[in-house]
């Protein structure tokens, strides 16, 4: 089986504001109580050539999410490529 590749983890703590940075860096691609599930939609996202970063809920699924992304515009389409993907319930957060 081949390694994984590294995925970023996404914090909770607080981020200063740069002057250019959307106020929201990531789209929430899914929350996953199934890691192969998870791990498929990293892979796919991956392929695309977009960040992708993971977390756990409180729960202890697994959060999937396309980012850090620099601007608004990188932000709205890893937002269409999400939907595009087929991730209809995607939506943007920090």
């Amino acid at each position: 089986q081949p390694a994984a590749a590294p995925v970023a983890r996404i914090s909770s703590r607080s981020v200063s504001p740069q002057v250019t940075a959307p106020a929201h860096r990531f789209v929430q691609v899914g929350t996953f109580s199934n890691a192969g599930n998870a791990q498929r939609a990293i892979q796919r996202f991956q392929s695309m050539g977009l960040p992708v970063s993971a977390g756990r809920s409180g729960s202890g699924n697994q959060i999937i999410a396309i980012g850090p992304v620099r601007s608004s515009s990188d932000l709205q389409r890893a937002l269409q490529a999400a939907r595009g993907a087929g991730f209809s319930d995607a939506f943007t957060r920090n």
